[in-house]
């Protein structure tokens, strides 16, 4: 059994059944945008575990190892911290539990060079020794942008979103995602490095 705060400092009492060690705290509570669901962590047998109830009670659902759940501002998407792969990451999944993927290519790729290029132009034009805020942030959007190549399972206003410019540089407005795709950029040029030096 476990007790979660409303909003309005109402209380909803659960008594659904927990499989694993019922009896740990459960802890990361999140409420989705919608206020309809919420996802949690409780360690299970080999480590973090994180569930989705409904606030009905309906559920849990195992979602898989991770904690520190956030939703994304839509509720399609939520963002963990796993240790699966080796060392802690930032993860990405569908709500249901399903992933939901990007696929990018390294910086040493032609397409990013290009993308780059094109920043140091425009900025050059403009002829502008520092940057604002705006121009930073689009800048960022952009060039994480033309690293895209596909992507799986995201959504935009609660529909499938297919892998368009403006569906991708509308997803990598949020810091979280777009920290992810830059670090998956530089981590392919790595691999890359790692590679020509052997």
């Amino acid at each position: 059994m476990f007790k979660v705060a409303f909003p309005n400092d109402t209380q909803i009492i659960h008594t659904a059944s927990i499989p694993r060690n019922d009896d740990t705290e459960k802890r990361d509570i999140e409420w989705s945008p919608d206020g309809t669901k919420i996802v949690f962590t409780s360690m299970g047998y080999y480590g973090y575990e994180m569930y989705l109830i409904g606030v009905d009670g309906t559920g849990p659902t195992l979602l898989g190892s991770g904690q520190d759940p956030k939703w994304s501002p839509d509720g399609s998407k939520i963002v963990f911290i796993s240790d699966r792969d080796g060392g802690d990451e930032i993860y990405v999944m569908a709500a249901d539990g399903s992933d939901a993927t990007i696929t990018v290519v390294g910086s040493e790729a032609k397409r990013y060079k290009a993308a780059k290029r094109q920043i140091t132009d425009r900025m050059m034009k403009r002829r502008r020794a520092t940057m604002s805020a705006d121009d930073v942030e689009r800048n960022a959007v952009f060039l994480a942008a033309s690293a895209v190549t596909d992507w799986h399972g995201w959504e935009l206003d609660k529909k499938p979103a297919p892998c368009t410019p403006e569906n991708v540089q509308t997803l990598l407005r949020v810091e979280h995602i777009r920290d992810q795709v830059e670090e998956a950029i530089r981590g392919h040029s790595d691999f890359f490095s790692a590679l020509s030096e052997n």
